[in-house]
């Protein structure tokens, strides 16, 4: 059978196997380590390919394939990938004749792949749909491990960006950009709820959208949670509870570890929680019961300070006094108070039943905040204001 003959027999069959199996990314489609040499045979045999669809098939499943088994040398996906076809590295060849063909069948059979532009439009999604290469699993878990134990679950862009730049080899290409970014989220959530039991170790190996053993050799890599993350939970088993923004409603709220919650194993004020997340209509902090464990609240309410700190990322509550590292934060200040540029303030609302309102900033590497709040006064004379400093303002964070 010649490489024409072979490419298109094979090409028709990812077809209608990706018809059949709907898999949410081609990395899904398992290929033997025999197949996927022989198809790179054969590519490398033919590369004028007729404008089908099963070579579209052909390229796309190949260049999955070679990011997927990419090696820790091989930082660059175009350049991994002209070699396995013995072509010498050209850029106009990989988007005239491969990555064109990428783009338009990923179009056609994945239509909920957003539409990309730019230098990264054709090696984006093919490592969208790679998943982290194999080679890079055991640094990329660490270091999904580390962004959940610094950050949580739902870190921003920037706390993410902040995490990758110590990031090397293989891993930091894949996870770099803006696909890098969204895969990282969406992995380190899978990680968190395997780590808190809402996904079964049984299940690993089934989760949509990721190779087979891919979650059992990351959660190998990655190893049990750092038990200083789970905010000293003892023997329980359990995370603590927390204190929290709900930016969008406005109010702050307790958040609880969903499967102490289901276990009915949590007490606030001598009744029974019965919902992971807790409006807080009261003014001081709450008794609370894990089980026979009394967890540790770091608790603020308004007027305890002017100003608090609150991770975007997640609302937890970070400070009311003293340095904060740099990223994205929202900052609840008395309504007195005004951000400075410095912060790239954006002002959303009142916290519910307050006078004090709502901001998301940027702290850098360079600001002190105190520095850049600004404290506002009613002076003697009606419809006037003056200025000073919030170094003045007693626990204001500096």
């Amino acid at each position: 059978m010649g490489s024409i003959e072979w490419l298109r027999n094979a090409g028709r069959r990812y077809i209608d196997r990706i018809q059949s199996e709907q898999p949410a990314f081609l990395v899904e489609l398992e290929i033997g380590a025999q197949e996927v040499a022989q198809l790179l045979e054969h590519l490398r045999r033919y590369h004028s390919l007729p404008w089908e669809s099963w070579a579209h098939s052909c390229v796309a499943v190949a260049a999955v394939q070679v990011a997927v088994n990419a090696t820790e040398g091989e930082s660059s996906l175009v350049h991994a990938f002209l070699d396995r076809l013995g072509i010498s590295h050209s850029q106009e060849v990989w988007e005239q004749e491969y990555g064109k063909r990428i783009e338009v069948f990923l179009a056609k059979y994945f239509p909920d792949d957003p539409p990309r532009s730019g230098g990264y439009r054709y090696v984006g999604p093919v490592y969208r749909h790679a998943g982290v290469p194999r080679i890079a699993v055991p640094r990329s878990a660490k270091f999904l491990r580390s962004l959940l134990h610094e950050y949580g679950p739902s870190f921003a862009l920037e706390e993410y960006q902040h995490a990758h730049e110590h990031l090397s080899g293989v891993a930091r290409q894949f996870l770099g950009g803006e696909y890098g970014f969204q895969y990282a989220r969406d992995a380190a959530r899978i990680l968190h709820h395997i780590d808190i039991g809402l996904i079964d170790r049984m299940e690993l190996d089934t989760i949509p959208g990721y190779r087979r053993n891919f979650w059992t050799e990351a959660m190998e890599a990655a190893g049990p949670p750092d038990r200083a993350a789970r905010r000293g939970a003892g023997a329980t088993g359990y995370s603590d509870p927390f204190l929290a923004l709900s930016a969008e409603e406005a109010r702050l709220v307790l958040r609880f570890d969903e499967r102490a919650v289901a276990a009915g194993v949590v007490k606030m004020n001598g009744r029974s929680v019965l919902y992971p997340e807790c409006r807080i209509d009261f003014a001081g902090a709450p008794a609370i019961r894990v089980g026979g464990h009394v967890p540790l609240l770091r608790w603020w309410s308004p007027g305890d300070t002017t100003t608090a700190l609150f991770r975007s990322s997640d609302g937890r509550f970070v400070a009311s006094e003293g340095g904060v590292p740099p990223g994205s934060y929202y900052l609840v200040a008395d309504e007195s108070i005004t951000p400075a540029s410095d912060l790239s303030p954006d002002e959303l609302n009142y916290l519910d039943g307050s006078e004090y309102r709502i901001w998301r900033i940027r702290v850098e590497p360079s600001t002190r905040i105190g520095r850049a709040l600004r404290h506002w006064e009613l002076a003697r004379s009606p419809n006037r204001i003056r200025e000073r400093r919030a170094t003045s303002v007693r626990h204001q964070l500096f």
